[in-house]
């Protein structure tokens, strides 16, 4: 029989996927009594397969984009067997490892929907429901001293605002619930969104749709997951170059946005089917603001005009037409009939509804408001401009954080993980922020420095300045890199740390306050510094 949600505990985690896992797992590490609440049938959140179309989920072909010696938690590495690029099922199976190793199971209660977090009498109550088939069945409250938000950026769809929409009588659908390909056999369809979701749904639905289209605004740079020896790209990061990288952003951002530029593009012209400029994906956003697409299927598919890049929709004009914008003069349009089927891949409104009773300025809109509520060209995405580096709200930092709202230019796992052991310090009392004067100032710098960046183009939602960030999460945490770690440090373990693969075993490697280093640190950095290349090569 299932254990009953308690009453009261000392923290509460809402979520079970990826970041909710860690945090719980780093929460029990030091000593607090914590739980995780999760709405979804079993933990594992977007990397579980679900054909439910109101989750997010991988589809069935989806694999991981960046490699397994890069996308660990801190403490506990894929298996030897596994690929350098895991399968969604093989990131299932390690979180599966994930739960058994820390005997975390007991402490996940599945099929249980937060639906307020309320601040009261100097502690949170978190009220949750369980519902079957639409129903609810059981409801509670849990009563604890502090809450973790880690439900992601991905539950609130962004739908564009196009007019007309009201006119077509094909399928309109968001990615999210787009999660088989068959429903499209034989038809015509539009995807929307050169992104990495637009690219995975268009490149499945070539062989079973009759035509797909993928509509983009702008250009994009392309990169391969593996180099021509069939090792990762993401090997190429040293922890050595990555801090050269930081600087730069500080002190010379617009030269590091070009020198990055310019790499990724060097890269892809080196490793993928050289980019028709018929294609229009120069000239492309910079990955530093915005982020590359990790695909080898696309170009192939465009090269045999599987796959048919148009511009941007500007409307809807009939049952099943549309009005294209030109890519060469926006002032022009063209028509496109016949369309059965329009997919959004256009993104996921960032949301904190769930403690909208403390603080309504979070609350997020109503599902019926979704297709208005995104302008396309697609507004600027809202920041979480209350939270200390994005993670501690700034009226009450000891006692209520999130994990998710944050793009730091790493791998999500091994992010979510360091994010978590900061939090882990900070409510076990390990570590003492800053009075709340600072922190609300240099909450207020983040916010400025932000809203600079945008001014010269889209930036990554959740972006921060790099060099602050890593410093602190550095403090926070205890790990102690800054601290050991030196650029001049080319030889023996520290040596391999600097120049070798950048890991994430690295921040489980020192001794720091208030937490052990892990034991297998060293070995694990080692291993993940042999790596076999990949020979096979796929056909797309």
């Amino acid at each position: 029989m299932p254990n009953a949600i308690p009453s009261r505990t000392q923290v509460v985690v809402v979520g079970a996927g990826a970041a909710g896992l860690t945090a719980l797992k780093n929460l029990r590490e030091v000593g607090l009594s914590a739980i995780a609440l999760d709405d979804r049938v079993a933990f594992g959140g977007v990397w579980r397969y679900t054909d439910d179309p109101t989750k997010t989920s991988v589809i069935r072909t989806t694999q991981t984009n960046s490699s397994k010696q890069w996308s660990s938690y801190t403490d506990y590495p894929f298996s030897k067997d596994a690929p350098n690029f895991p399968s969604w099922e093989e990131i299932t199976n390690y979180l599966e490892g994930y739960v058994e190793k820390f005997e975390l199971r007991k402490y996940i209660f599945a099929g249980t929907e937060v639906v307020d977090v309320r601040r009261k009498d100097n502690s949170w109550e978190v009220k949750w429901v369980k519902k079957r088939d639409g129903e609810s069945v059981e409801e509670g409250v849990v009563v604890a001293e502090k809450v973790v938000i880690a439900t992601g950026q991905y539950r609130i769809r962004a739908f564009p605002n196009i007019p007309g929409s009201e006119a077509f009588k094909g399928v309109k659908l968001h990615a999210q619930a787009y999660k088989d390909r068959e429903p499209f056999r034989g038809k015509k369809v539009v995807v929307v969104g050169l992104s990495a979701t637009g690219i995975d749904t268009a490149c499945d639905l070539v062989g079973c749709a009759s035509q797909v289209y993928l509509s983009h605004r702008h250009g994009l740079l392309l990169s391969s997951r593996e180099s021509k020896r069939g090792l990762p790209f993401d090997h190429l990061r040293t922890m050595r170059g990555f801090r050269v990288i930081t600087y730069m952003e500080h002190i010379f951002p617009s030269i590091q946005d070009y020198i990055l530029n310019s790499w990724v593009l060097r890269f892809t012209q080196w490793k993928l089917e050289p980019l028709d400029p018929k294609w229009k994906l120069t000239p492309a956003l910079s990955p530093l603001r915005y982020g590359a697409a990790i695909s080898e299927c696309l170009t192939p598919k465009l090269k045999r005009d599987e796959v048919m890049l148009i511009g941007q929709i500007n409307q809807f004009t009939g049952p099943h037409s549309l009005e294209i914008q030109s890519r060469d003069d926006h002032s022009k349009s063209s028509s496109l009939d016949d369309i059965d089927a329009v997919i959004f891949a256009t993104g996921y409104r960032p949301t904190y509804d769930l403690i909208s009773s403390h603080r309504p300025d979070r609350s997020a809109p109503s599902n019926d408001d979704l297709f208005a509520s995104y302008d396309y060209p697609r507004t600027v995405v809202p920041q979480p401009t209350d939270l200390y580096w994005n993670i501690f709200d700034t009226e009450y930092p000891t006692s209520l954080a999130y994990v998710g709202h944050l793009s730091a230019k790493s791998s999500a796992f091994p992010m979510f993980d360091v994010v978590s052991m900061c939090i882990g310090q900070v409510f076990s009392g390990q570590y003492t922020l800053p009075p709340p004067k600072t922190i609300l100032a240099e909450t207020q710098m983040k916010n400025e420095w932000y809203n600079a960046r945008i001014q010269g183009g889209p930036q990554l939602y959740a972006s921060v300045p790099t060099k602050g960030l890593w410093a602190f999460l550095d403090e926070v945490s205890g790990a102690g890199l800054g601290k050991n770690l030196k650029w001049w440090h080319f030889w023996g373990l520290k040596g391999l740390v600097m120049g070798g693969i950048d890991t994430a075993f690295v921040w489980r490697l020192f001794e720091g306050k208030g937490r052990k280093a892990w034991d297998g640190a060293e070995a694990a950095i080692r291993e993940a510094n042999v790596v076999v290349p990949n020979t096979e090569r796929r056909e797309y």
